[in-house]
């Protein structure tokens, strides 16, 4: 019982988290054509639904496993240095009308 109490604490520290930043996953969501998951979004941020569970996603878990070798790549083959990574900075997107941080999981880079 007490190992599904934590599962079920882990998730709402989760859920909780993810309404407090902008992913990658969210950007795709919001700079793409499909309305119905801009909506889901807007209401997930606002706690007014429950996240999007993103574990069966391959693409979310592609991208966890390999963003260090992503980086890496990136780096090794323009020459540039990202910097700021997984750095979360306040950003107003006025279309959400709440104030929210942007997860820089890919960082930055100087140009």
């Amino acid at each position: 019982m007490s190992e599904t109490l934590s599962k079920a604490r882990k998730s709402q520290a989760r859920s909780a988290d993810r309404r407090s930043f902008i992913g990658g996953s969210d950007a795709r969501i919001i700079m793409g054509k499909d309305e119905a998951a801009l909506v889901r979004l807007r209401r997930e941020k606002r706690g007014e639904g429950e996240p999007q569970d993103l574990s069966g996603n391959l693409i979310v878990q592609l991208g966890l496993v390999t963003e260090d070798l992503n980086r890496r790549w990136y780096e090794a083959n323009t020459g540039q240095v990202i910097t700021d990574i997984q750095r979360r900075v306040h950003h107003r997107l006025l279309h959400f009308a709440l104030s929210w941080d942007v997860d820089t999981s890919f960082g930055a880079t100087k140009s």
